[in-house]
């Protein structure tokens, strides 16, 4: 039977059984139904009897589980309201601490928004400076609600806060900035400790102020330098990018070398990278660093410590001829070394320091001999200072003369800790009442101890310990810190601390970073280096002219009958809370400010303008002071202050916290005319 045969054969017996299957479906139907709306439909008596009567007792059973379901839910809605708000308010509080976190807020505004500093370019100088960056867990009691939301959103131009909002540029939505706002609420502190702060904030401006002479000589050292590191990059950029790419090497070869602690880098290539480190640090170190020994007239092999300390000073001077920042450090030097040198068995550093104590006694009506000028008039003036309370075993010393002509000092285990330095004594006493008798025993013993020369050298024992910090600390100035000295040990797998893997990946991304930077700053040197001779030309001028400087007496006499302690507070309220908006350059740095009041963000108060804004100080208490009103209650957007103003919500309300008589003192400081006492304001 041929295959056509079969499917024809099979076909038609599909056609059979599907033709079956239709038949026996048509016989199995019944009746046609017929459709509802054609059905007669019920009788009354069935439709006004039980049909009716049961959904009127279903309606009945439903209005009485309503009647009594609603006050029940009415009741325990305000909880279920609350309960659902609070957990939104805690949804939205994590977000916003997750935004804090996030967006780094406290690098710059502290931990818990107490304030801090922001690494920033200032726009008058050109110099990096460590901006002042506000306290934000107090700004609730400052500025309202959509204040601070405009500042978070916005940020504040040529300042380091940048814009958190979608709106001005940043990254957060509405929403977003809302739950960082809630979060800022959420770490206010309160009102008393706000008032508490007042006394510590006047002290740090004043202080700030007193030193601004020293901080700009400081700045203009390190300001040098930033142009001595630019002049440098050409010359550094090839040797340790040379070091960058053999370090690489040693890295990519390591793998297929024998790791005895099996912690990824190999056996030589930990020895090769040891080396390499330090002759990374060696192209840039200037000055070797020197542990002087107080107890080994050689600390450095075959050369006497005086000689060490001479060659380490002309190190210095020489190093500063092309790094400034070596200056300072070669003028300290020179001062300690003086002050280390021996006389009559003890250090002039010493004598010196044993004199003022000894001066210091005298004040409190201790009796002590004449003046000091060797070892045995020292050692007279300490014995007759009243011993510490808690006799010998509290800082007991035995002082001994050894056949040689020196001193040796044993200074047995004590309460009391100290750290003596040549011509700069710190030391911090366990017991005895600030500047008493005790203090003074035990800061002239210390000092005794360390103007004495242990090991015959000519050089004190504090002094050569100073000498040590000095020279580290100018190596350290120098060479760049994320170059380390590394020793790695092939039979540890953690020789700094950290997996010898990482420590060396971190090295070598290190170099290689170090020489791309000084490449790009070598390329671009007629770019860099203009600004920031400019920055040296700048803070040469500030300290020439001293913008900053105030004369107490003189702002003493423009605003407080002559009063110098009140018109001391009033400048430091003023620097304290005000200068940052009013003071040109002040957050950057007293050294970088101007005169006092010659505005920044806020308007300047110079030339009399606080009184033709608000007027002269009223007659009478009756009469409304309009520029105490905006002290306290700050500007209001698009409302009128003053005499003529239309506020934009910058200026902060003090009302919060400073106090009332602050407030005033304020008022009648910048009613004076003379915020700097020199004619400033006028």
């Amino acid at each position: 039977m041929s295959s056509s045969v079969v499917l024809i054969l099979a076909v038609v017996a599909g056609v059979v059984w599907l033709a079956f299957l239709g038949v026996a479906a048509i016989r199995r139907r019944g009746p046609e139904e017929v459709a509802s709306n054609l059905s007669p439909g019920g009788t009354d008596e069935l439709l006004e009897t039980r049909r009716l009567e049961g959904w009127q007792k279903a309606a009945a059973l439903m209005s009485a589980v309503l009647a009594i379901g609603i006050p029940l839910y009415f009741l325990g809605e305000g909880a279920r309201q609350e309960g659902f708000a609070q957990e939104f308010n805690e949804q939205a509080l994590t977000r916003g601490e997750e935004h804090w976190v996030e967006l780094d807020c406290a690098s710059c505004h502290g931990p818990g928004g107490s304030g801090g500093e922001a690494s920033f370019v200032d726009p008058r100088s050109n110099v990096t400076v460590n901006w002042a960056a506000p306290s934000i867990d107090d700004v609730f009691l400052r500025y309202d609600l959509d204040e601070i939301r405009y500042w978070v959103t916005y940020g504040r131009v040529n300042t380091p806060m940048p814009p958190w909002g979608l709106d001005g540029g940043g990254p957060l939505t509405e929403d977003g900035v809302a739950d960082l706002l809630l979060y800022l609420r959420s770490i206010q502190i309160d009102q008393p400790t706000v008032l508490g702060e007042i006394e510590p904030t006047i002290n740090q401006a004043n202080q700030a102020l007193a030193g601004a002479e020293q901080q700009a000589e400081t700045a203009l050292v390190e300001q040098r330098q930033v142009v001595d590191e630019i002049n440098q990059a050409g010359d550094l950029a090839p040797k340790v990018a040379e070091l960058g790419e053999r370090g690489r090497e040693i890295l990519d070869e390591s793998a297929n070398q024998i790791d005895t602690d099996g912690d990824g880098v190999s056996d030589s290539a930990e020895a090769a990278l040891t080396e390499l480190s330090q002759e990374a640090i060696n192209v840039f170190r200037v000055v070797q660093p020197v542990e002087f020994d107080p107890e080994a007239a050689q600390s450095v092999e075959g050369t006497d410590d005086m000689t060490t300390a001479q060659q380490a000073l002309e190190q210095l001077e020489t190093g500063a001829e092309s790094n400034a920042i070596l200056g300072p450090a070669g003028d300290s030097f020179a001062a300690a070394l003086d002050n280390a040198a021996m006389e009559g068995g003890i250090s002039v550093g010493a004598i010196a320091e044993l004199n003022e104590l000894a001066a210091r006694a005298e004040e409190q009506g201790i009796d002590v001999p004449g003046e000091i000028t060797d070892l045995e008039s020292a050692q007279a003036y300490v014995e007759a200072l009243p011993a510490p309370e808690g006799g010998e075993d509290e800082g007991a010393t035995s002082t001994t003369t050894p056949a040689d002509g020196g001193t040796e000092t044993t200074v047995t285990e004590s309460a009391t800790e100290t750290t003596a330095a040549e011509g700069a004594t710190e030391t911090t006493v366990a017991g005895g009442g600030e500047g008493g008798g005790d203090d003074l025993a035990t800061q002239a013993q210390t000092v005794l101890d360390g103007g004495a020369d242990n090991d015959g050298d000519g050089l004190s024992n504090a002094g050569e310990q100073q000498l040590t910090q000095i020279l580290t600390d100018a190596d350290s100035s120098i060479v760049p810190s994320e170059i380390p000295a590394m020793t790695l040990d092939p039979t540890g797998s953690e020789s700094s601390g950290q997996p010898d893997l990482e420590a060396a990946e971190t090295f070598v991304s290190a170099l290689e970073s170090e020489a791309t930077n000084l490449s790009v700053t070598s390329e671009n040197i007629e770019r860099v280096l203009p600004p920031a001779e400019g920055g040296v030309a700048f803070l040469e001028n500030q300290i020439e002219n001293t913008p900053w400087a105030v004369d107490y007496q003189g702002v003493a006499d423009a605003a407080f009958d002559g009063n110098v302690a009140d018109a001391k507070r009033a400048v430091g309220l003023f620097n304290g809370y005000c200068s940052r908006c009013h003071t040109a350059g002040w957050s950057a740095g007293v050294p970088f400010s101007k005169e006092t009041g010659s505005g920044a963000l806020g308007p300047s108060l110079e030339d009399g303008r606080p009184v033709t804004q608000f007027g002269p100080a009223p007659a009478s208490e009756e009469e409304v002071d309009l520029l105490t009103d905006f002290l306290i209650s700050g500007s209001v957007a698009d409302e009128p202050y003053g005499l003529n103003g239309m506020g934009t919500g910058r200026m902060p309300a003090f009302g919060g916290i400073l106090s009332g008589a602050d407030i005033e003192m304020l008022a009648q400081f910048l009613r004076g005319g003379n915020l700097n006492g020199m004619g400033g304001g006028h």
